[in-house]
């Protein structure tokens, strides 16, 4: 199991907040983290690709759309500084 964080995004003010951490298997790990698993090789990519296809009972056509728009907000928010809040941590102290 690998610990992934949940981030919400406040695209007017551009502040990204901690919302929570939460346990994944390694496959869903690297499907959350499609880009950077793009970046381990075409094994991977394609592993990752079946496992959200799997999970989510997803067509080929409709995981590829949500990567195609899973980028395109990627993108947007990459213009951009964000404050980085972490309150939530005082939480899980």
């Amino acid at each position: 199991m690998e610990a992934h964080e949940i981030w919400d995004y406040d695209d007017e003010e551009n502040i990204q907040s901690l919302k929570g951490i939460i346990c994944l298997c390694e496959q869903c790990h690297k499907v959350k983290h499609f880009g950077r698993t793009q970046t381990l090789g075409k094994e991977e990519k394609d592993k990752a690709i079946q496992h959200m296809m799997k999970v989510n009972g997803w067509t080929f056509g409709r995981t590829f759309k949500h990567i195609g728009e899973s980028v395109v907000q990627w993108n947007k928010r990459e213009c951009f500084e964000w404050e980085i809040n972490i309150d939530k941590l005082k939480d899980l102290t």
